[in-house]
């Protein structure tokens, strides 16, 4: 009977040391190629719940189109007339946004939202350009729209109207991230004496809130992405000397993320489980990898791809990731040219050690519960 407890308790510990060796494992990401519309290369932007993706990549007859990828198959979304558009935000419903040509021969590009198969232009704040960022469950998109001065403003356009959300006292102002509280974050030129400073903002319920930088008062700072809890990555200046870094804003807080061992990084995406995907330079700031951010550590994600569909890549930048740890990239590799990526988190082989230690538990129990019954 003794015995019996003994390799009980050593079969949990097996479970409970395994579990804790997976929490502590890095992952490892296979890479889908997402290819192109028919030529030349792609890169992706935007990235959604189901793994749904938006991007811009060549066409056949040298255009450049927006797309969404879904299920292996890149979709040309088309344009609002011109030979060229580009998606940089996807819904969990499929909605896009992103920007497009007018007309064909024409430089004026207008925001656009992509729904049930058509893109729809959302038009301007007085002036001539817009290009939509951001999208949310509800099809609000956040971005940033010419004024009648040709100025630049951040906006929301929702329920088919285009709204200004001003500035921090400065000219101008770029909204790049919406999330579904229709909190938006961006970047706005402050009104302060000496050289212009742009600071990263966080809009809410009619608010453009300064966040600062990572340098203080005196330093820039952009907001580039934003998630369901109103956190918010970007980048910003440390201060003199000291390179621009990513950077983690929370709860009024915002920590710098430090980089791959280069002067820069820059924040791009974040999810909802606080984890930040972007782009650094490595030591001699000639090459930029791509990077993930979580649990404290920011990990190259160069280390992670899985050596057979990942041999080759050199991933240059993460600009998305959803709650599911899926990851856009854009990366590179000899003989195929840029391309966007999608990267797909796998289990580790542990994983399947630990379920099948915990099985082999749940059977002892039950075999000596068995026999205990059957005994006299």
């Amino acid at each position: 009977m003794k015995f019996s407890w003994v390799l009980l308790r050593s079969a949990l510990y097996a479970v409970f040391v395994g579990g804790s060796v997976i929490a502590q494992a890095a992952t490892t990401y296979t890479v889908t190629d997402l290819g192109t519309l028919g030529a030349g290369q792609s890169l992706g932007r935007g990235l959604n719940g189901l793994g749904q993706v938006t991007g811009f990549a060549n066409t056949n007859l040298g255009t450049t189109r927006a797309f969404v990828y879904t299920a292996g198959v890149m979709t040309d979304i088309g344009s609002l007339g011109g030979r060229v558009s580009q998606g940089t935000a996807i819904n969990i419903s499929g909605q896009g946004t992103g920007f497009s040509e007018i007309a064909v021969g024409s430089s004026t590009q207008h925001a656009f939202r992509y729904s049930s198969g058509a893109l729809s232009d959302l038009g301007t704040l007085g002036g001539t350009h817009s290009v939509g960022w951001g999208i949310n469950s509800a099809g609000q998109v956040a971005g940033v729209a010419n004024v009648a001065s040709g100025s630049n403003h951040a906006f929301l356009h929702s329920g088919g109207v285009m709204v200004d959300l001003g500035t921090l006292g400065g000219s101008e102002s770029y909204g790049l991230g919406v999330n579904d509280s229709a909190q938006v974050t961006g970047y706005s030129s402050i009104n302060a004496p000496g050289p212009p400073v742009q600071h990263a903002f966080l809009y809410s319920a009619g608010t453009m809130m300064d966040i600062g930088a990572l340098g203080g008062p005196s330093w820039n700072s952009q907001g580039l992405a934003i998630n369901g809890l109103g956190q918010v990555t970007g980048i910003s200046e440390t201060g003199a000397g000291g390179g621009q870094h990513a950077f983690f804003y929370s709860g009024g807080t915002m920590l710098g993320l430090s980089t791959l061992g280069g002067d820069v990084s820059a924040g791009l995406a974040i999810n909802n489980v606080g984890q930040v995907v972007g782009s650094s330079y490595l030591a001699a700031n000639l090459v930029q990898h791509a990077f993930l951010y979580s649990g404290g550590v920011m990990l190259d994600l160069a280390t992670s791809l899985d050596p057979i569909s990942g041999a080759g890549w050199v991933v240059a930048e993460a600009t998305g990731i959803n709650d599911a740890g899926l990851i856009v990239a854009n990366g590179f590799k000899a003989g195929v040219g840029n391309r966007a990526l999608l990267l797909t988190p796998v289990p580790e082989p542990s994983s399947h050690v630990l379920m099948a230690g915990g099985l082999a538990v749940m059977a002892f129990v039950a075999r000596r519960r068995r026999r205990r019954a059957q005994a006299p």
